[in-house]
């Protein structure tokens, strides 16, 4: 099970100050919203099953001032870098999944550094698993599993797994309707299928 412990909004489902601290308000499950490490408690969770727990994890944010002040070096070192060892160390995710890539290069998000520390020093050294998204035109190329996203007919020589949302998006869509969306039965037969984008909604259709 991966969980999107942060997504490109900065919220985190754990009790991250440095969360709270770059947004200057409650910026996380425990001290908002839920008002419980809800990453926490499914951790917990799903550790008691035997089934294997990660982490999404994205590694820009859409509004982080730091970030958008262009201060990138301020940005890892006080910020994403602090979060991720805090998941790590408080939480020993056998997966770490990270997303938001594109934007800038693994040298500017540090990335080998983060990954060192991951495969060396930390408490899941031996068992951490890590995918392909660490710098901007890496993917398929690095990491301990490739990640397509919307595609079909992929082939690689080392693990690899096909990112898709339930229907053409990863959020909601208010141009979808329910036939765009799969069910448990069709994430095969959805690999073939023609990716339909921004559909025009039918005519009487209200979004």
């Amino acid at each position: 099970m991966v969980l999107t412990s942060k997504h490109h909004d900065g919220f985190a489902l754990w009790p991250s100050k440095e969360a709270s601290k770059a947004f200057g308000r409650p910026w996380n499950a425990m001290e908002s919203a839920a008002k419980r490490d809800v990453l926490g408690e499914l951790t917990s969770a799903v550790k008691k099953t035997g089934v294997k727990m990660g982490y999404y994890y994205s590694l820009y944010e859409w509004y982080n001032p730091v970030y958008k002040s262009g201060n990138y070096n301020k940005y890892v070192d006080e910020h994403m870098f602090p979060q991720i060892r805090e998941l790590v160390n408080n939480y020993h995710p056998d997966i770490i999944w990270t997303d938001g890539e594109w934007d800038q290069s693994d040298t500017t998000w540090k990335a080998r550094d983060i990954i060192a520390w991951m495969y060396n020093d930390s408490p899941v050294k031996d068992n951490i698993v890590i995918n392909d998204r660490w710098g901007k035109g890496i993917r398929q190329k690095h990491g301990g599993f490739y990640t397509t996203e919307y595609e079909a007919g992929a082939s690689f020589s080392r693990p690899w797994e096909e990112c898709r949302g339930m229907g053409f998006s990863f959020g909601y869509n208010r141009n979808e309707d329910i036939e765009d969306y799969n069910s448990a039965q069709a994430p095969g037969i959805a690999a073939h299928r023609h990716r339909k984008q921004w559909r025009q909604p039918a005519p009487g259709h209200r979004s």
